[in-house]
């Protein structure tokens, strides 16, 4: 009778780990949703055009003297060896290659070029307030999801009011634009239809709750008052 139940056991357990069995969702969660994010925006060089400060690398298969990294001056141009200032700004990686193929034609016998983005700083928004991580953010595109901005911003902290959000347009013209974004129901309810698009800059603000503000006010008049920082005050009368 032991031997049949060993022999039962041990058929159990085989079947168990050749079944694949799993009580997990069928569906994979990503382990590192930021990683995604910023991957999918890096594949996106068709949606992004050449300006100011970005940096390209220029590579001429069989014509090193051709080749190098170029930055994009103010003026919008690259300053070419043998060929002069070339216009390249407003132009996508497929655009400038068609452009830079045609002028390198008149030197070199069909051409053939690959450019690479080095570096994206033509481009910028800015993330202020009650998020991980506030501050100025290059685009690898020319547009990005204000949910994909938050993200990568850090989303916003436990003092956020993340239904009064505000994403403000500049403007050169007279006031700026601002439209409210519910961050609340956009990124922890899904509903997509929320999510905005960010231009080059543009600013997102996440607002503190008033409970936040009134707690800031507060920390310094109700925080205890040591000996030592006494007997300082009155050694230096007060300042």
């Amino acid at each position: 009778m032991k031997t049949a139940k060993i022999i039962l056991n041990t058929l159990i357990i085989a079947l168990f780990l050749t079944t694949n069995f799993s009580f997990a969702d069928e569906s994979p969660v990503p382990e590192n949703p930021d990683k995604i994010i910023s991957q999918t925006i890096e594949y996106e060089p068709l949606k992004y055009t050449l300006g100011p400060d970005d940096v390209i690398q220029l590579d001429v298969r069989r014509h090193p003297e051709f080749s190098g990294k170029f930055i994009i001056n103010s003026e919008g141009k690259i300053q070419f060896k043998f060929v002069g200032d070339i216009p390249i700004a407003g132009f996508n990686k497929v655009e400038a290659k068609e452009k830079l193929s045609n002028i390198l034609s008149k030197f070199v016998i069909d051409p053939d070029i690959e450019i690479t983005i080095l570096e994206y700083r033509s481009k910028v928004i800015f993330i202020v307030g009650e998020v991980g991580a506030p501050g100025k953010y290059y685009m690898k595109a020319d547009a990005v999801s204000v949910r994909d901005a938050v993200v990568q911003a850090g989303l916003p902290t436990l003092e956020a009011s993340m239904r009064r959000a505000q994403l403000i347009t500049p403007s050169d013209k007279g006031r700026p634009k601002k439209e409210r974004i519910d961050l609340y129901n956009l990124i922890y309810e899904g509903k997509l239809a929320l999510d905005r698009d960010m231009k080059p800059g543009d600013v997102l603000y996440v607002p503190a709750t008033l409970f936040a503000k009134v707690t800031r006010v507060l920390r310094p008049i109700a925080s205890p008052i040591s000996p030592g920082t006494t007997i300082e005050r009155a050694a230096t009368g007060g300042l």
